[in-house]
């Protein structure tokens, strides 16, 4: 009896400098976009999300989740997605201070410059707390528990910025940061400005895919074909987003929860095949629901045209980023890495710039 006791308060103390440790701890999300629940497990309500580089306090850990607070709410997160930052202050979530939105069509964007990808839009009248501010920008709470930032000059805060412009450049920034997404009347053809596309370079971090015939990685691969096709669609007009922009591990749940977090046009998977029998080789487009068969052809043809590998065609499959998208959504496998001259070519610059103009070419032909 009394060895049941001594074990006891041998467990207490030894679990009670971990609870302590994580408090005095500031940590930063390393995920695109990390999902807060309700309780501590992957099949707990959703209540909030959280952005890569977004500093958190955690007051416990559970069965490796930590606890934070998310618009005065407390939630869980997957501790995996977050590490030690070296801030000792967390970015608080939630404000106060309340901003309206002053003009149509005011794009939300990552980051607080133009040149961030566009993430959401916002129309007059619109109103969001605010999380922090940086010069003429305001990073702002959305609906759906993730943030983004408005350009000052476009909200009811304008009044108060002591660093304002002439009349003359606030013209000019808000020409170019006010727009209606006329999609189809104004855009031309090729133009998929106001359109959001979610890419999804399959595997990361301690999934890596298939293995090459070199060593070469899945993951890898799928990495650099996004990035390729990210910076295509962007110079198109298009805002892509990619589901990880790192070798991280993202579960296929969080993938399809990605898509669906934003006014998502289309996903793009990316991903390359792999074969016991060295021969087989070529490129293939999957779908999964009968509504994204037309895409899906249209999308291999695009591919065919443009790449010089074995066209094996449109395959219908059910694939669980496709299957429980909301979204059109496609997977595309992008060539064989265990086959000799696939991995050679898929290799090359040209490849991957071929790559881009390709998924580029068949979104701009699937909406107009």
């Amino acid at each position: 009896m009394k060895k049941i006791v001594g074990f006891s308060i041998l467990c207490f103390f030894f679990i009670l400098p971990a609870t302590v440790f994580a408090q005095e701890k500031v940590y930063e999300v390393d995920a695109s976009v990390l999902l807060v629940r309700e309780e501590p497990a992957s099949n707990s309500d959703v209540i909030g999300k959280l952005q890569a580089g977004d500093k958190i306090k955690v007051f416990q850990e559970k069965h490796g989740w930590y606890q934070t607070y998310v618009n005065g709410q407390s939630g869980w997160v997957a501790s995996q997605y977050l590490f030690a930052s070296d801030s000792e202050t967390a970015v608080e979530t939630t404000s106060s201070k309340e901003i309206t939105v002053q003009a149509e069509g005011t794009r939300i964007r990552s980051g607080p410059d133009t040149s961030n990808s566009i993430i959401n839009f916002a129309t007059n009248g619109d109103k969001f707390s605010v999380v922090e501010t940086q010069s003429d920008w305001i990073k702002v709470q959305l609906n759906d528990g993730s943030t983004g930032w408005v350009a000052r000059w476009l909200t009811s805060d304008s009044a108060n910025d002591s660093q304002s412009s002439s009349s003359n450049e606030t013209t000019q920034s808000e020409s170019a940061e006010v727009e209606q997404v006329a999609r189809t009347e104004n855009n031309g053809d090729g133009d998929l400005s106001g359109y959001n596309i979610v890419l999804d370079p399959g595997h990361g971090g301690h999934d890596p895919g298939a293995i090459g015939l070199y060593g070469n990685q899945e993951k890898d691969l799928a990495m650099i074909a996004a990035n390729q096709i990210a910076s295509d669609l962007e110079s198109a007009g298009a805002n892509a987003i990619l589901t990880r922009s790192n070798d991280t591990f993202i579960s296929l749940e969080e993938r399809v929860n990605i898509s669906h977090s934003y006014h998502t046009d289309a996903f793009i998977s990316l991903h390359y095949n792999a074969n016991p029998l060295r021969l087989v080789n070529g490129i293939s487009t999957y779908y999964t629901n009968d509504s994204d068969q037309s895409f899906a052809y249209q999308m291999q043809q695009s591919l065919a045209e443009h790449v010089d590998l074995t066209d094996r065609g449109v395959m219908h499959e059910s694939l669980h980023v496709l299957r429980n998208n909301d979204n059109p959504a496609l997977l595309l496998e992008l060539g064989f890495i265990t086959n000799p001259h696939d991995i050679e070519v898929i290799q090359t610059e040209s490849y991957q710039s071929n790559i881009g103009q390709a998924v580029t070419n068949a979104l701009s032909n699937y909406f107009h």
